[in-house]
């Protein structure tokens, strides 16, 4: 599992995936987790493709 930090809702806060989830979200985003991490930009439309 991958825990990545989402403090969006409050300190101390993470997300947590596995590595097929973690590929959904690039093929759905385009772009790879790396650069969608570190732009920390997990807006509404990044949220509404990973839940």
């Amino acid at each position: 599992m991958k825990k990545v930090p989402f403090d969006l809702f409050g300190d101390g806060q993470y997300m947590y995936f596995n590595i097929a989830r973690l590929m959904q979200l690039e093929q759905a985003c385009g772009e790879g987790i790396s650069t969608i991490v570190s732009r920390n930009e997990l807006n509404l439309n990044v949220l509404t493709k990973i839940s």
